[in-house]
């Protein structure tokens, strides 16, 4: 039975074309029958077969196109107003668009769909929606088109608010009053709506999101010609060319070397108004009319790849951000390890000054390795070094590691730089050569292994170490051996380790770093600097050593044990402070709170 009342059979061809509109396409091919039953069930039309095949006939010669079966049997509606391609394709735009709001999406979603078959609606009903991170929120979007367009073709101007978003997530005025603008083109660029437009009261064109607009009404006022404003006649291809992300701004020749690879990169942004040259093997290079905030933003997001060559204004805003991202992305220890590790991978040198890396590195695969540095870390076992044979030098210095056989096992070994570690045995020098050998301030038993090598050309010392040496036997056992004692690689004698200060704070202070005797300070002032400038301008395991030393009236023997390491560290900590502290830098700094007499500025 029909759900609705008895119709006309004077309506049969209009409701044939509606059950094939609605229930066939080539994958579900209706028989006359299943026509005139659904002509029953929906509209109450009661149809023979042979009436339903004289209808299908009248539908022919009035130009409809219907398609069969592959027996012969059964028709479905071959031509539509729109192709299942071609109706997916607009449902996707609304769907992925950002300045629909989300009410109206499912709105239009369901009318598009309404123009396909049913079988083409369930089909789409898993992808009808994209769930957006961002949507616009305005529900006056519409409207704004419309009148836009409406204002477009009268030339006449409109008057908006033109807002930004707040950290509540909403938008907030960026004017201080609705402004009357000159409205030129509508465009659609990156999922966005733009207005390309001129407030009435500058000469410029801008770019203004429409989903940014509120406050909007049209005005009977003329609108600006566009040959009177700064940018003259505008070429829409051409501006968008030069403007891909719509920032406002005028045209300039911007030069690019971009990963021969990535071409599609500047194609995406600048469509096809550039020019290519080959600039070597990896890269080519591009030239192009664009804006330069617009470029400044396109290289920001492709950096990895692209690398602007001119102008040298925009690669000077360039270098300003990279070094203020770098500052950011820098801040911790895992940060530096990170870039340390990264480097390495790059260039075979792994440099660590500083940075905690205590069981981090035999996890890491570098590929080839020449260079490895351990300064100021935390590394207690080098183990893994003994994998590397292709490392030519090894520095170590102000680190715990005190097992260093991992040495004898690299054949490449040119360089090697121990100093302020636990090392206690030189056996791995025994049959070594080596072109560079630096050795201070290691807890070293036994110096005979020195004395063993099968190759020696410079020895570099301290002062402390120098007097363990046998430095004519030495030279007789590698012939034209340069040996050099640096009185700055040690300070660590037992008398400097366990000597108190014999001024009070800060004149102890004041008499290390300058060596002066006779002076007066202004006690107070003194203080409260070095309380503040210290922990600036020193480490925080150097800072520590200062306010135990001067302040707190420790020796460094003691400092060595409260902090739990080799006394050497903390005497090399105490050699660092003092010659940052001697600094010009600092000391100027540090003279404005002392008198002393017969003083000149340095």
């Amino acid at each position: 039975m029909s759900e609705v009342s008895f119709e006309s059979k004077k309506l049969a061809p209009l409701r044939i074309l509606e059950v094939l509109e609605k229930y066939s396409d080539e994958n579900h091919i209706l028989t006359q029958a299943e026509i005139a039953e659904k002509l029953d069930r929906e509209y109450g039309i009661v149809l023979e077969r042979k009436a339903v095949a004289r209808n299908l006939k009248l539908l022919e010669d009035a130009g409809f196109e219907f398609g069969t079966g592959k027996d012969g049997r059964g028709v479905y509606l071959l031509s539509r107003h729109f192709e299942e391609g071609e109706l997916r394709m607009l449902i996707d735009s609304v769907a992925f668009s950002r300045h629909i709001p989300e009410k109206y999406v499912n709105d239009l979603v369901e009318k598009l769909r309404s123009l396909g078959s049913v079988y083409f609606g369930r089909s789409f009903r898993a992808v009808q929606r994209a769930d957006m991170l961002y949507r616009s929120q305005s529900k006056d979007i519409f409207y704004i088109i419309e009148k836009l367009g409406d204002a477009i073709a009268n030339e006449v101007q409109v008057s908006f608010m033109y807002n930004e978003y707040g950290t509540d997530k909403k938008l907030h005025p960026a004017w201080s009053a609705p402004q009357n603008v000159n409205p030129y083109r509508l465009v659609a660029v990156n999922n966005y709506y733009y207005l390309l437009a001129n407030i009435d009261q500058y000469d410029n064109l801008v770019s203004l999101r429409l989903d940014k607009v509120t406050q909007f009404a049209l005005t009977s006022l003329p609108r600006k010609n566009i040959r009177n404003t700064s940018a003259g006649p505008v070429c829409i291809g051409t501006y968008l060319s030069a403007h891909p992300y719509m920032l406002t701004g005028e045209p300039v020749h911007v030069v690019a070397e971009l990963a021969r690879d990535r071409v599609g990169l500047a194609i995406d942004a600048f469509g096809e108004n550039f020019t290519l040259t080959d600039s070597g093997k990896e890269t080519v290079t591009v030239s192009v009319s664009v804006n330069e905030e617009d470029a400044y933003l396109w290289a920001m997001q492709n950096g990895d790849v692209v690398e602007i060559l001119e102008p040298q204004s925009l690669r000077d805003r360039l270098r300003l951000a990279v070094g203020k991202m770098r500052r950011k992305y820098l801040k911790t220890d895992a940060d530096a390890y990170g870039e340390a590790v990264e480097s390495a991978r790059h260039n075979g040198n792994l440099s660590l000054v500083g940075v905690p890396a205590r069981g981090k590195l035999a996890r890491e695969g570098f590929g080839r390795l020449w260079r490895l540095e351990l300064v100021d870390t935390d590394v207690k076992d080098i183990s893994f070094a003994a994998a590397r044979k292709e490392l030519k030098v090894f520095i170590a210095a102000n680190c715990p590691a005190a097992d260093f056989s991992a040495l004898a096992q690299l054949p490449l070994l040119k360089k090697a730089e121990i100093r302020s570690t636990n090392l206690s045995d030189l056996g791995f020098l025994r049959g070594k050569k080596l072109e560079q050998l630096i050795l201070a301030e290691n807890p070293v038993a036994d110096y005979a292994p020195l004395y063993e090598m099968t190759g020696l050309s410079y020895l570099t010392t301290g002062s402390f170490t120098v007097q363990k040496l046998d430095l004519e036997r030495l030279r007789a056992i590698y012939p034209g051996i340069r040996i050099s004692v640096d009185e700055e690689l040690e300070c660590c004698d037992s008398d400097s380790l366990t000597r108190k200060e014999e001024l009070d704070y800060p004149y102890n202070f004041v008499r290390a770093v300058f060596g002066w005797e006779n002076f007066s300070a202004d006690t107070e002032g003194l203080t409260a600097f070095l309380q503040e400038h210290i922990p600036y301008r020193l480490s925080e395991e150097e800072a520590q050593v200062f306010f135990g030393k001067f302040r707190d009236g420790k020796t460094l023997a003691q400092i060595a044990v409260q902090r739990g390491v080799p006394a050497v560290f903390v005497s090399a900590d105490f050699a660092r402070l003092l010659r940052k502290l001697r600094h010009p830098g600092s000391s100027r700094l540090i003279r404005k709170y002392i008198q002393q007499e017969d003083w000149q500025e340095e």
